[in-house]
């Protein structure tokens, strides 16, 4: 069974942990796209984390309006929630491929956009170590760390700054036709 998250996110708390309880039996996989592989604790965490960001969302109007910070370089380069989403995982996971998985993306995918963070900055923002006998693995660095805060820090400066601005524009927007209830 594959449960996808927009479609459970107005789900009730005690609704979530059957769920959970369904992962834990591994009977439900792939829940909320975030488990690939047989249940695990990261796994879990990873779902956790999810349903409480689903359950924060089902708070907000379907219509609601969203802020996104993209800043992009004048080389073409872009900086945005995804590729520190990617920074957030790799902390957690210690692994490019785990945080790739956790994202819903191709080791290679994960990989490019890690080259590319590499690339865009005078220092790097992930160390990665090739396998051995402890199968290798990936950390931020000391400057990825940086990056990571700094980039929530404006996000949430971003938020504040214009929440009122938000505000107005929600209260003087069109409203979004609703199909009809059959």
């Amino acid at each position: 069974m594959e449960v996808c998250l927009f479609s459970i996110s107005w789900l009730l708390p005690k609704v979530y942990e059957q769920l959970l309880n369904l992962v834990a039996k591994g009977l439900l996989r792939n829940a909320f796209g975030a488990v690939s592989t047989p249940y695990t604790a990261s796994g879990r965490a990873r779902i956790d984390r999810l349903c409480q960001n689903a359950f924060v969302m089902s708070k907000m109007p379907r219509d609601h309006l969203k802020l996104v910070l993209r800043i992009s370089f004048p080389d073409q380069d872009r900086l945005g929630h995804g590729k520190i989403e990617l920074l957030e995982h790799i902390r957690e996971t210690g692994s490019i491929s785990a945080a790739g998985r956790a994202m819903d993306m191709s080791y290679r995918r994960a990989w490019l956009l890690v080259a590319d963070l590499n690339r865009m900055f005078l220092l790097p923002s992930v160390e990665s170590q090739r396998g051995g006998q402890k199968g290798g693995g990936a950390a931020l660095t000391e400057f990825g760390e940086q990056l990571l805060a700094r980039f929530r820090a404006m996000e949430k400066s971003m938020h504040q700054a214009l929440a009122a601005d938000l505000e107005w524009l929600d209260a003087n927007r069109r409203p979004i036709d609703k199909p009809n209830d059959p």
